[in-house]
């Protein structure tokens, strides 16, 4: 699990208080999507729920925040949580197990995409293949 450090200046300059003149990933967000930044960036703030309709950025605004805070050094890195899937409710989806339960994981892969962060290599696959099997990591 991610652990907190102390704020440092390095490559990226200095922490700022708030992302919301932040250019952020190079993208245009508009007040709720900059309220959900700042609500997610702000270090008093342990959870933040957001309860939006499909398609409105939340995956891609989390995954960005938390990479900013790595970026910046305030974590050591990011643990990406699914909700999870029995596979007896999967019905009657095309494929195999992996294609029916990529569907649920397209959104982060799509997040990653778009921030031009590989997602082979920000998610080890090989701690999903135990978490399936029940074994430990």
């Amino acid at each position: 699990m991610a652990s907190k450090k102390k704020p440092q200046q390095d490559y990226y300059g200095e922490v700022p208080e708030t992302l919301s003149d932040h250019p952020f990933y190079g993208m245009t967000l508009n007040a709720e999507q900059k309220q959900l930044v700042d609500a997610i960036w702000n270090p008093e703030n342990l959870i933040v729920f957001c309860d939006s309709r499909a398609g409105t950025g939340k995956t891609t605004i989390a995954v960005g925040v938390a990479n900013m805070l790595v970026k910046y050094g305030l974590y050591d890195g990011i643990v990406y949580i699914a909700a999870p899937v029995q596979e007896e409710k999967l019905g009657y989806l095309p494929g195999d197990l992996n294609d029916k339960v990529s569907l649920y994981f397209d959104p982060l892969y799509q997040a990653l995409i778009k921030l031009n962060i590989n997602p082979h290599t920000a998610i080890n696959q090989l701690n999903i293949e135990n978490q399936k099997m029940a074994l430990a990591i």
